[in-house]
């Protein structure tokens, strides 16, 4: 059942990527590229915790690594796209 909670869930988050990946500069999709750069590297530390308390799978480093680049393709992406206005 949780497997399928983290399923819905990262489906939710593909569709609000999908729908402001066209959106204008703005406060709001700035809002949404840092929500998703943090949201990453949480799971990313997440699962290097996860590596480092139960060592019976090595599948928490694929985790963290692939997470980790999806984090940094946020921040990056955000950075090269930020709106010019002002908080």
């Amino acid at each position: 059942m949780m497997v399928r909670f983290m399923g819905v869930a990262n489906i939710g988050l593909a569709l609000i990527a999908w729908l402001v990946r066209n959106a204008d500069a703005s406060k709001a999709r700035d809002a949404v590229t840092l929500g998703f750069t943090i949201f990453f590297v949480l799971h990313a530390l997440t699962s290097l915790y996860g590596q480092f308390t139960d060592t019976s799978t090595p599948m928490h480093w694929v985790m963290a690594t692939l997470q980790g680049l999806i984090a940094v393709g946020f921040f990056m992406a955000g950075k090269a796209s930020m709106s010019e206005t002002k908080m």
